[in-house]
């Protein structure tokens, strides 16, 4: 047999294996799953809105058991119809939608169907703009700076952060950066006063801001690497103890709180740490967030850092849900909330209302607070949005609920 015969065969039969094999397709998780689901919440004084969000919120459970699914909420309505939710529940997908098909009631329940629409791309769609006010980061060390260097590190670090967390577009900032929250930086993100007879910081600085969420920090180091002299010691260590006085390098290290205003409970704790040399010093005439501080070692370093925590505390809180308070009750129906367009608010927009139904809850045989036991106890629909506040009306009457001014809604 001719060798160039023998090779063509070779070539055919190895053809022949190709095409019997079967195709590798790469496998990549469909954009989304369509579920029918069904749900059921009792029907109660906060009235049949409340219903039926609980009701197409188990819905939405049952469809993503085993999904894993992450839920936000908000609601649009046409001739009285929910046309569909989106409900905040803590898991690891998205929910693109959720659409109401049917209703029914059953004795005392309410049952929904619905058609739920699941997505794979692990992220929560951008609704509302919380609010946040951000205070100073407080050194741990002040003789970890000296005179010579910039006085803006408590105040610019906080301020930059803010800025740009406001930049992304889901926050609305609000400066408070001359106020610390923490006398004392080693109890810090403890508030100092949370015992029974005081007054939660955290929560009368959100009160005092209007604002849901607060920003605060502390600089724990920036100390330098001493200049000692080394006597007695190997080679080595003596010629680093010579090596210091030329060229040494700086400890940073920052720790970044978010809490959430209406509880005073601790959503975020982040550390950042780094360690600069060379040009470390960052002098009077350079604030943060100005032009040439990268141009300093120390200012390239905390910008960087800023950065990341900015993206850092998006990811932590981008699922979390929307909040205001009510700031006025006009029975039977009508009530106010400290939150409008400039939150991304539009009429017909749903919230869920919360009262204090079963009174305080405390820690420690009565002597730490945590706060009241909010539950939910109608739905608010919005009729007139401003940009600073809005106007809805309550799916039950207010005085059959106990409303009072300072209690809250949320984006459910």
């Amino acid at each position: 047999m001719q060798p160039f015969a023998l090779f063509g065969r070779s070539l055919s039969l190895l053809a022949a294996l190709v095409a019997c094999a079967p195709a590798t397709v790469p496998t990549t998780p469909p954009p989304s799953q369509v579920i029918i689901s069904e749900g059921q919440a009792e029907l109660g004084a906060g009235g049949r809105l409340l219903a039926r969000k609980q009701a197409l919120q188990d819905a939405i459970k049952n469809a993503s058991l085993g999904q894993q699914a992450l839920l936000l909420g908000r609601t649009d309505i046409a001739n009285n119809q929910v046309m569909f939710d989106l409900f905040t529940l803590r898991t690891a997908a998205a929910v693109n939608s959720t659409t109401l098909l049917d209703e029914w009631q059953e004795g005392p329940y309410l049952n929904v169907r619905a058609r739920v629409e699941l997505s794979h791309l692990q992220q929560c769609p951008l609704l509302y703009r919380k609010r946040l006010v951000a205070t100073a980061f407080p050194l741990a060390h002040a003789e970890h700076v000296s005179a010579a260097e910039t006085t803006d590190l408590s105040q610019g670090l906080s301020r930059e952060l803010l800025n740009q967390l406001t930049e992304s577009g889901e926050f609305i900032g609000i400066n408070r950066t001359s106020i610390s929250l923490y006398p004392s930086a080693n109890n810090a993100p403890e508030p100092p006063d949370y015992r029974l007879d005081q007054v939660n910081v955290i929560r009368q600085m959100a009160t005092d801001s209007h604002a849901q969420l607060v920003l605060s920090g502390i600089i724990r180091d920036l100390q330098i690497e001493p200049n000692l002299p080394v006597s007695g010691a190997d080679p080595w260590q003596q010629l680093k103890s010579v090596t210091r006085k030329f060229w040494r390098k700086r400890s940073l290290a920052i720790d970044i709180f978010v809490h959430d205003g209406l509880t005073g409970a601790l959503l975020a704790q982040f550390r950042y740490q780094d360690q600069i040399s060379g040009d470390f010093w960052l002098p009077k005439q350079y604030p943060l967030g100005g032009p040439g501080i990268t141009t300093h070692a120390l200012g390239d370093a905390l910008s960087a850092l800023i950065r990341r925590a900015t993206q850092d505390i998006r990811a932590a809180l981008r699922c979390y849900p929307f909040t205001a308070r009510i700031i006025r009750i006009e029975p039977p129906d009508r009530v106010f909330i400290d939150a409008g367009a400039q939150e991304g608010l539009q009429v017909g927009d749903q919230l869920v209302v919360y009262h204090d139904q079963s009174g305080d809850l405390y820690l420690n045989n009565q002597q730490e607070y945590i706060g009241p036991d909010p539950q939910p106890a109608t739905v608010m629909t919005l009729t007139d949005v401003k940009p600073r506040y809005a106007r809805g009306r309550l799916d039950a009457e207010s005085y059959a609920l106990n409303l009072k001014t300072g209690g809250w809604v949320k984006a459910w």
